[in-house]
């Protein structure tokens, strides 16, 4: 089988596995993240407190990225599932806080970056010239979060 799908996904190509669920292709990846939104979560827009918002976005977004996102096989779909996935949390996260004021100064101030944005960044910002050190930085990156802001709001990354 070799990360091929058997079936309707056989004629499309390779898979992601994630706990038994194939992804085809990146995607439907994103279609995943889409699934594990705000909106599907049941968390109104503009309805959590900047602390409230926080907690989620740290405690349960990102674990969740981090879990499901180690379980796909190629490690450039699996840094582009994480970067995906870390871009939807935070602008779900700025959607659901009631402090429309600080969630358009985060949306000015610390925009979400396309892949390719984020590829040159990378370059630039961190030196980093092959491909495999950019997909691992990736996966790392987005599973941080920042601590002074964390603290601000006595948020403790589970």
């Amino acid at each position: 089988m070799s990360g091929y799908i058997v079936g309707f996904g056989a004629a499309i190509g390779r898979g992601l596995v994630i706990k038994g669920t194939k992804f085809i292709s990146e995607i439907q990846g994103n279609r995943y993240v889409k699934k594990e939104s705000r909106e599907m979560q049941g968390i109104a827009r503009e309805s959590l407190s900047n602390k409230d918002a926080r907690e989620w976005y740290v405690n349960t977004q990102l674990p969740k990225m981090k879990e499901l996102g180690n379980r796909i096989l190629t490690l450039e779909e699996r840094a582009k599932f994480h970067f995906n996935f870390r871009n939807q949390a935070r602008k779900d996260t700025r959607d659901a806080m009631k402090d429309r004021k600080k969630a358009e100064e985060l949306e000015n101030d610390r925009k979400n970056k396309t892949w390719e944005e984020w590829i040159e960044y990378v370059k630039k910002r961190k030196g980093l010239t092959k491909m495999e050190d950019i997909y691992n930085y990736t996966i790392e990156a987005s599973q941080r979060t920042n601590p002074d802001v964390n603290s601000k709001f006595g948020i403790k990354p589970q």
